[in-house]
């Protein structure tokens, strides 16, 4: 089976040149893919947010300087659009989103409007310019409708949600679901979702996530509080995620008929959880004292898994990288960062032409 990696002989020739908007490029997946865009020749536009705080890629790699960059906020229907007339993109990656679970019971309207008014917005200047022929809408793992039952989630499966977070995205993906069947299907603009979750990778320094939780206890000397340990989750390098989308953006524009909705998870019967990975950290970082406290604050689902056998079937991809690799690459990138600050751009690219490689 022809595995649809990003070799350069035939990914580098198609991306190069194409005119591509990453929505979300301030954020942590958004500043990566721009990287890997950027890298392949293709001409990419950003529009996000400004960064909350010093510590985030956008800002330490300088992406402003390799990317056309936008700072405004995409629930902005006016500004959104005729910045969308100016950019005229070929392929969108929507990633600009409200992403964290705690935070949706923190904020729920800003969370819900900003994923359900945001995509909305997005869809409205596909329909009304005619510039686009891809998009790859980005929602996560969580859309599905999770009783905790341990099964794998196949795209067919019932949307829904039992917080705020998931609930926006699954709303999201009907929205998506419908634009695509009421306009998109008949001009042949191939709209797709592509679910995936917990992604780790140097350059997170988001709140609420196990990776940087572990990084900034080991940096600061300080104690880990753990609120799950036994959670399962679809965990997979950032490289991993962004390599699926690219290939999905790539095979969808030569193939209109197979947008939809994909899952992107590692193919594997054995499930990870917190517990796990934390062990598999331990090998590479010193682990400070360790505090398990169960939160009972706001609700998350204990077990979640992707069946991704779609992915592999119609796009011939699966991920590259086993759940230790994953792990040791993203450690060794916060140590080698913090030591080498002005060299995080280098340190990226670094990364991405690891993954390029044959797999090893």
């Amino acid at each position: 089976m022809e595995n649809l990696d990003l070799k350069k002989t035939s990914n580098y020739k198609f991306w190069k040149n194409k005119k591509v908007l990453v929505t979300g490029h301030t954020g942590f997946k958004g500043a990566w893919l721009v990287i890997w865009l950027n890298k392949m020749g293709a001409k990419v536009t950003g529009i996000g947010l400004k960064p909350k705080t010093n510590s985030n890629l956008y800002n330490l790699c300088k992406l402003n300087e390799i990317c056309k960059s936008y700072i405004f906020d995409i629930r902005d229907k006016k500004k959104f659009l005729s910045h969308f007339k100016m950019i005229k993109p070929e392929i969108v990656f929507h990633l600009a989103a409200q992403s964290i679970v705690k935070k949706s019971y923190i904020d729920p309207f800003y969370t819900a409007s900003t994923n359900i008014l945001g995509t909305l917005n997005l869809l409205e200047n596909i329909r009304l310019t005619n510039c686009t022929k891809v998009a790859i809408m980005v929602t996560t793992d969580k859309v599905y409708l999770n009783s905790n039952k341990k099964k794998k989630f196949k795209e067919t499966d019932h949307l829904g949600g039992f917080d705020l977070y998931s609930g926006s995205k699954a709303s999201s993906e009907i929205i998506i679901e419908s634009y695509k069947k009421s306009f998109f299907d008949k001009k042949k603009i191939a709209i797709s979702s592509a679910r995936a979750g917990n992604v780790i990778g140097g350059g997170d320094w988001s709140e609420y996530r196990l990776i940087p939780d572990i990084i900034q206890s080991s940096f600061n000397k300080k104690n880990l509080l753990i609120r799950n340990p036994n959670s399962v989750r679809p965990w997979q390098h950032v490289l991993d995620t962004l390599a699926g989308y690219i290939v999905l953006a790539k095979f969808t524009w030569k193939n209109f008929k197979y947008s939809g909705a994909y899952n992107f998870a590692p193919i594997t019967n054995k499930p990870i959880s917190v517990k796990e990975v934390l062990r598999i950290s331990s090998n590479f970082i010193k682990v400070n004292n360790i505090h398990f406290k169960k939160s009972n604050k706001f609700y998350e689902t204990t077990y979640l898994n992707l069946n991704s056998l779609k992915t592999l079937k119609l796009l011939k991809f699966k991920t590259k990288w086993s759940m230790k690799k994953s792990i040791e690459k993203t450690i060794k990138w916060y140590f080698y960062q913090k030591n080498n600050p002005k060299k995080s751009l280098n340190l990226c690219l670094k990364n991405i032409e690891d993954y390029e490689k044959k797999i090893d």
